[in-house]
């Protein structure tokens, strides 16, 4: 019932087949299969192992725990367990994850997960890795439109900011709102200074761009810092 198919498809097949699917064979497998092969061959029991099984192309998330079972003569059966459909608890779970670290006005990295990126990426460079950068922005003449045409406005302002600095962003560029008019941009590798002051220009060519918010035209600026 909880895979969705009829009995006659699921009878004699493997268990792992039947979970993982076509998965099984590629690289990505999820840590909890791993286990799991690990666990059954060994033949040992587990418990809370959580994995992720695709039902009609969506992924739910069981709950699996078993143990192995033994004759008297000590020859092995096979497994008995149980398997609970969790998928609505770990999607809360992400969901308050989520909230924790993301922007609820512009789905950004919030400061808690930009200050986390930043520690990561200082850490890799004492590590030997690349210098990295930080750069603050601040936008210019925000407040006026605040004060003129409400919080309203200025919320769906700073959504088209945030997207507008999304678009810049990339794998070695993390934006993020740190609260209020204030943003910033982790750069994994700042080595390149000349590289590094083009970019915040683009960031601030971007951002004076107008803006179509609730049949007003909008222009404001952006300053911009870097450390290295």
């Amino acid at each position: 019932d909880l895979l969705q198919r009829p009995v006659h498809e699921l009878e004699g097949q493997p268990l792992l087949l039947l979970l993982a699917g076509e998965s099984q064979d590629a690289d990505g497998v999820p840590e909890s299969f791993r286990t799991l092969v690990d666990k059954l061959q060994a033949r040992e029991r587990f418990a809370g192992l959580v994995l992720p099984v695709d039902i009609a192309g969506e992924t739910h998330w069981w709950d699996m725990s078993a143990y192995p079972r033994f004759d008297d003569a000590g020859t092995f059966l096979g497994f008995r367990g149980v398997g609970s459909d969790v998928t609505e608890t770990h999607r809360s779970v992400d969901r308050i994850s989520r909230m924790a670290r993301f922007d609820t006005l512009t789905s950004l990295p919030n400061r808690a997960h930009i200050m986390e990126t930043l520690d990561h990426a200082l850490r890799a460079y004492h590590a030997g890795g690349a210098r990295p950068g930080f750069l603050m922005i601040d936008l210019d003449r925000f407040k006026s439109v605040n004060d003129n045409l409400g919080h309203p406005v200025g919320d769906r302002l700073l959504a088209q900011v945030a997207e507008r600095l999304r678009g810049l962003g990339g794998e070695n560029a993390i934006c993020g709102r740190l609260g209020g008019d204030e943003f910033a941009v982790v750069l994994r590798d700042a080595s390149q200074p000349p590289r590094v002051q083009a970019f915040a220009q683009r960031i601030v060519d971007t951002l004076s761009h107008p803006y179509d918010v609730d049949r007003h035209r909008l222009v404001i600026g952006a300053s911009v810092g870097i450390a290295v």
